[in-house]
């Protein structure tokens, strides 16, 4: 209800990714008046060859019923607040109970960080929402002995990565670890499960990555950003910063009352971890390998580590 009085009284336009995420929204929404169905898929890569589309890509259906105009691409983000609540509630819920599922979905939403990001049209906060919705399911797969769910996950997945490419930053550690324990407790059966969750976000990524995976990477990882980030690797070691994220999480995304609460989260989890599910380790690893990876990456922005606020 927030976010639907901001998009209805704010009428300044949008800027810098938020501007160029609208403006590509909007040649894809006209891409179907001018294509032919043998030219769909070169045309639609070609509008857009260094960013995935996902974002871009959900507000075409309101556009067509309620106007080209920004707010309406805003309205796309109540749809990742709910699966973003949802799914914090799931989490909870399997790592803990109930209640801590009711809890963590309300904390939520009261980040500064998460409810500033979910009325600014980037595609961090809808990775945000994704990457949550792509944890619930690895924990509602049992070990991955349930394979409705191994099939939703690698779907989910999927999207993630045409979403953002930082989905596999957020993923690598907590499925690495859920695998492991998975063949610990499950034994080799679950690995099936696995292929077909692996394969199935492989397809999905595909639509997108298939046509622009060469620019896309040469973009990012190619040695011209290589060589950037040598030239600069002495100011991304200095201590101040290293810990330009946790400055983030005080000042900007849940700010130094909700810092206090997870600091002491961490000791009260400490203290009681053998009586703690093993699955909490998802937590750690959701947090500190896209903190070590993004922190030595010369381009820092709050919104890069959204993603692990759930945590």
């Amino acid at each position: 209800l927030n976010n639907l009085i901001f998009i209805a009284s704010d009428n300044s336009p949008l800027s810098a990714d938020a501007g160029d995420n609208f403006y590509r929204s909007i040649l894809y929404y006209r891409l179907w008046e001018r294509t032919t169905l043998s030219r769909i898929f070169a045309d639609f890569n070609a509008l857009n060859t260094h960013r995935p589309p996902l974002t871009m890509l959900l507000p075409i259906a309101l556009y067509y019923f309620l106007g080209l105009n920004p707010g309406v691409a805003l309205m796309t983000n109540i749809i990742f607040i709910f699966i973003l609540l949802i799914s914090t509630y799931i989490i909870g819920k399997n790592l803990f109970n109930e209640n801590v599922g009711i809890v963590a979905a309300i904390f939520i939403m009261l980040y500064p960080g998460i409810s500033a990001f979910s009325r600014v049209f980037l595609d961090d906060f809808s990775l945000t929402a994704i990457f949550c919705l792509a944890m619930a399911l690895l924990l509602l797969t049992n070990n991955f002995s349930n394979t409705k769910y191994a099939v939703l996950l690698g779907v989910v997945a999927g999207f993630g990565l045409l979403t953002k490419f930082n989905f596999l930053i957020f993923s690598l550690g907590p499925i690495i670890y859920y695998v492991i324990i998975s063949l610990q407790e499950k034994g080799k059966r679950i690995l099936l499960n696995v292929l077909i969750a692996a394969i199935l976000c492989f397809l999905v990524s595909l639509i997108w990555y298939a046509f622009n995976a060469k620019h896309y990477f040469m973009l990012y990882f190619g040695p011209k950003h290589v060589n950037w980030e040598i030239t600069n690797l002495k100011d991304i070691i200095k201590p101040a910063n290293l810990l330009y994220y946790i400055r983030q999480m005080i000042y900007a995304q849940i700010y130094l009352f909700y810092f206090i609460i997870f600091i002491l989260a961490l000791f009260f989890i400490y203290y009681y971890r053998k009586n703690i599910s093993k699955n909490l380790s998802l937590l750690f690893l959701w947090i500190i390998v896209p903190f070590v990876i993004l922190s030595l990456s010369p381009m820092r922005a709050a919104r890069y580590t959204l993603p692990y606020l759930p945590a």
